[in-house]
């Protein structure tokens, strides 16, 4: 199944360039505002997850993996740093060669927060994420 990126709250669309291309683009709708995130030619929305070694990172993990117009960057993990995606969450044997990670980048459009009860707002307080970035 791929999960429709608006119901994510992203919209993709085609918008012609200067030059008559139509390079795809994307808007992301919060609280009312739209702003555009330009994506990569061919590889769609940036994205990456916290906390993919939990049952709903891995959900997350597989949905974003089977999207056409989703790059997923990278899954971060303190638990299981290191370790293949597949290692924790068998279904996506053979699909990506990921390792979980305890590092953070924000080389991304999005970011998924698959954390447990409480911690999504400890996450966003201990760390300064742009405003370029998505959550």
């Amino acid at each position: 199944m791929i999960w429709p990126l608006h119901r994510i709250g992203l919209i993709l669309s085609p918008s012609k360039d200067g030059e008559g291309r139509s390079p795809a683009s994307a808007t992301f709708k919060n609280r009312g505002e739209v702003a555009p995130l330009s994506l990569g030619e061919g590889l769609g929305v940036r994205s990456a997850i916290i906390g993919g070694a939990g049952y709903t990172g891995g959900v997350m993990i597989s949905l974003l993996l089977h999207h056409p117009q989703v790059q997923l960057v990278y899954v971060h993990s303190d638990s299981q740093a290191g370790k293949l995606l597949h290692e924790v969450h068998g279904d996506v044997l053979g699909e990506t060669e990921l390792r979980f990670t305890d590092a953070l980048h924000w080389d991304i459009d999005v970011l998924f927060l698959c954390v447990g009860h409480g911690e999504a707002k400890k996450f966003l307080e201990a760390h300064d994420i742009p405003a370029s970035v998505r959550i």
